[in-house]
């Protein structure tokens, strides 16, 4: 029961963070198109304040209003919702998340991070050590 506990809140954090980054990208999309969110919403058939939700990731858009901000902004559904394989992560973002929830995870959810942190590390510098290869690993860059 405890650990189907911790995994609701695990996957509770996890989607507090896809809404935070979501919300980010829809700020920086806008910005710099030049909106303001009012111009936005009015565009999206939307209230303003809508569209502030979006942005510090309170509430999630609809599937129809994702569509039609991808179309606005002439970029693919998958790269607004961030699965763009090609696509780093966003630092400001992801430390901005762990700033201010850090003390908040457990233990193991701390550690988990960790984990994944120092594994990422890892696979930087075995990517830096195999420099002649392309990114995706397969054969020399020449």
């Amino acid at each position: 029961m405890v650990d189907a506990i911790r995994s609701e809140g695990i996957a509770a954090r996890a989607r507090m963070a896809a809404l935070k980054a979501f919300g980010g990208r829809l700020r920086r999309l806008r910005e710099s198109a030049g909106l303001i969110q009012e111009r936005l919403a009015d565009q999206l058939g939307v209230a303003t304040q809508t569209v502030r939700n979006w942005e510090v990731g309170r509430t999630e858009p609809s599937f129809e209003h994702k569509q039609q901000i991808a179309e606005l902004y002439e970029i693919p559904l998958v790269e607004l919702m961030g699965r763009n394989d090609e696509a780093p992560l966003d630092d400001t973002e992801l430390s901005a998340f762990f700033r201010d929830d850090w003390d908040r995870l457990i233990v193991e959810e701390q550690e988990f991070v960790r984990v994944a942190v120092e594994m990422a590390k890892k696979s930087k510098s075995i990517r830096e050590d195999h420099a002649p290869y392309t990114a995706n690993g397969v054969g020399p860059t020449e």
